[in-house]
């Protein structure tokens, strides 16, 4: 398992304190991300949240409600990530460990445009290098050759496929959170937007408004809704658990964990 003084962020002591109620060295937010090298190859940038009451309920969540690994896992949180559908607050990435150790560093190598080839394989199987010029506007051999020496993808003489998932794919669960103070609506749609990636999307609230159909409604379209004093596994609330990766954003959060970890 991977110790935790392994990680980028509890290398640096201070960094991993976002405030003092935060006690966790995996958390990583714009300000750490700077120092981490790798990251903008493959995609990674945050924004720097906007300090208020629902940046408070973020934190307070991260740091008291959020399940810790379990045994043989890794935890790491993303805090304002961007992807194509916006800035979620909060992903959890839960990956094993043990997966992930294995890995070459010519796995460091890897581009945006790489996982986004490993995702398309992932969809489609073992095929040929022309079945990806409708998809891709330039030629993929680069990539797949990054990904051939990275041990992605093996190769025969005229077809390109995956390596098995379970040696390349560590994360086993991947949580999105929308916090909201008010204006429950607003945040059950960028709720459901995370649905695109994560294997879970929850509507993080202060409280549930009374009288509202807001349970009902989540409930229906598979997004959770958790309040502050609420743990994620708890009953109340749950949220539809898919299987991943569901995108090629899947396939970056399990590259970004990675990274985080074995960053010096």
């Amino acid at each position: 398992m991977v110790n935790k003084t392994f990680c980028y962020v509890a290398r640096h002591g201070q960094d991993c304190q976002l405030k003092r109620k935060i006690r966790t060295c995996n958390v990583i937010t714009a300000q750490i991300a700077e120092k981490i090298p790798g990251f903008s190859q493959v995609g990674l940038s945050l924004r720097t949240p906007t300090i208020g009451p629902e940046y408070d309920l973020v934190l307070a969540y991260i740091d008291s409600q959020l399940p810790p690994a379990p045994r043989g896992q890794e935890r790491t949180v993303f805090v304002e990530p961007e992807i194509e559908s916006g800035f979620p607050d909060v992903v959890a990435v839960y990956w094993h460990a043990a997966t992930a150790l294995r890995w070459s560093s010519a796995r460091t190598k890897l581009t945006k445009v790489d996982i986004r080839v490993a995702h398309f394989l992932a969809k489609v199987g073992g095929t040929e290098v022309e079945t990806f010029k409708p998809f891709f506007t330039k030629s993929v051999v680069p990539s797949l050759e990054r990904l051939l020496s990275a041990g992605v993808v093996r190769a025969t003489a005229k077809t390109w496929r995956l390596r098995s998932m379970q040696d390349i794919f560590a994360v086993r669960r991947l949580v999105a959170i929308e916090a909201k103070i008010d204006q429950w609506r607003g945040g059950l749609h960028q709720a459901i937007q995370n649905t695109w990636f994560a294997s879970e999307s929850y509507l993080l609230l202060p409280r549930v408004p009374r009288g509202s159909d807001l349970l009902n409604e989540a409930l229906r379209l598979g997004v959770g809704v958790k309040t502050r004093n609420q743990k994620l596994d708890s009953s109340d609330g749950p949220a539809r658990r898919d299987r991943i990766p569901k995108s090629y954003a899947s396939w970056l959060f399990n590259e970004w964990a990675w990274r985080a970890a074995i960053s010096t």
